[in-house]
């Protein structure tokens, strides 16, 4: 590859390298490498206890790596802090709803504007116009306006999912991960989440999702990532994953591959 060829191919948006976490003698992520690239949507699925939100954890800087490099937007950040990492533009959603319950659907989507904002913790104590407008906009746009004054306790399954979806938007991301956001969901539901997956990719914001329910993982990655015992088990297209004879044998079985085989369209 000639210099002119270098300069023009665009580097990862995200790039792990060696990664490794361990919990006393367990190794719940075990050398993992791999890229995003911008605009993609990565899946990353396995049996439980493969490691996949030990993963989550460590590139979001909740936990620190014990070895390996992570690089996003340019910048090492397999050190960096939870808020830094989140205004460097990476923000993500938990597998299980995390709201303020006592604060309203509106607070808790302006508190992930305050977050993804460099400002001084000081200016935090005051509402910015920018940070306002950010709030009402995600959360016309995640289908929550009409919830706005309502308390997030009481709100469904669903609608606490949206919530954290559209408070991670408030922070402004390039890069959105997301930890089983269709687990406990009705087939109507997945159907409505994928749409509004589709219209978030729709704004160039790139996602890596951790994910059981295969129709909509299949549906909508470029790419899929399957973990288990904290290592890479494979890694390849949705099509490819059903043409692995391991990967169907330690992770899908055979119900799991015909539900695979079906979000396909193969």
């Amino acid at each position: 590859m000639d210099v002119t060829e270098q300069s023009t191919k665009q580097a990862p948006l995200l790039q792990a390298e060696g990664v490794v976490k361990r919990y006393g003698g367990l190794a719940a992520v075990d050398g993992i490498s791999f890229t995003v690239e911008s605009g993609a949507i990565v899946g990353i699925a396995g049996p439980n206890g493969a490691g996949k939100t030990t993963l989550f954890d460590v590139v979001t800087g909740i936990v620190r790596a014990d070895e390996g490099s992570i690089t996003f937007a340019g910048e090492p950040i397999h050190k960096a802090s939870v808020h830094h990492i989140c205004q460097l533009g990476l923000a993500r959603t938990f597998q299980l709803p995390s709201v303020f319950d006592t604060q309203t659907v509106a607070a808790n989507v302006l508190a992930g504007a305050h977050f993804g904002h460099p400002h001084p913790w000081w200016s935090g104590l005051r509402t910015k116009r920018e940070l306002l407008e950010a709030t009402q906009r995600e959360l016309s746009f995640a289908g929550l306006a009409d919830r706005s004054a309502a308390l997030a306790g009481p709100l469904a399954a669903f609608d606490k999912k949206r919530l954290m979806i559209a408070s991670a938007l408030a922070s402004d991301p390039s890069l959105l991960f997301l930890d089983e956001p269709f687990g406990g969901l009705t087939p109507h539901e997945v159907d409505e989440l994928m749409e509004l997956l589709t219209a978030i990719r729709g704004r160039g914001i790139t996602i890596v999702i951790i994910e059981h329910v295969m129709r909509a993982l299949m549906a909508l990655s470029d790419r899929v990532l399957i973990m288990n015992h904290g290592s890479k088990l494979f890694e390849g297209s949705p099509a490819d994953v059903l043409a692995d004879e391991e990967v169907v044998r330690v992770y899908l079985g055979r119900k799991g591959e015909q539900e695979a085989d079906d979000a396909s369209g193969q």
